[in-house]
């Protein structure tokens, strides 16, 4: 290490009078100051990211509040059975995570199909043939 600190200030001292004189550095140091330069870049990322949740979320919302307002005649019929709104609402709620888990796993099953899962996790992929 302490050869390259020489270096650098050798090679700085021979081009320090030069029309365009030099500024060495590490290799490290220069993928810092690049880095450096963008920003803060995580935190860019992860406020997109949520941004894209948080829209993502509004909308599931929407879907599921249209999905009630269209079913009124059901919500009526449950109220007039004696259901509780408490219950209305579970039942509705759990309707829409029955369905979002179902299309989660109908997806994940389809990725373990396709080896996908495998190759971003670094395990073996299953040879099925696509169809």
């Amino acid at each position: 290490m302490e050869h390259v600190a020489r270096i650098i200030v050798a090679v700085d001292e021979m081009f320090r009078n030069s029309p365009a004189p030099t500024r060495t550095e590490a290799e490290q140091a220069f993928d810092m100051d690049a880095v450096a330069t963008f920003g803060n870049v995580k935190g860019f990322i992860l406020s997109i990211s949520l941004a894209v949740l948080f829209a993502t979320l509004l909308v599931s919302a929407t879907t599921v509040a249209m999905s009630i307002r269209e079913r009124t005649r059901e919500v009526a019929v449950m109220r007039a059975m004696g259901f509780m709104p408490n219950t209305i609402v579970a039942l509705f709620v759990g309707e829409a995570v029955t369905l979002c888990l179902l299309g989660w796993f109908a997806r994940w099953c389809r990725s373990l199909r396709s080896g996908a899962y495998g190759r971003a996790f670094g395990r073996p992929t299953c040879d099925l043939p696509e169809t």
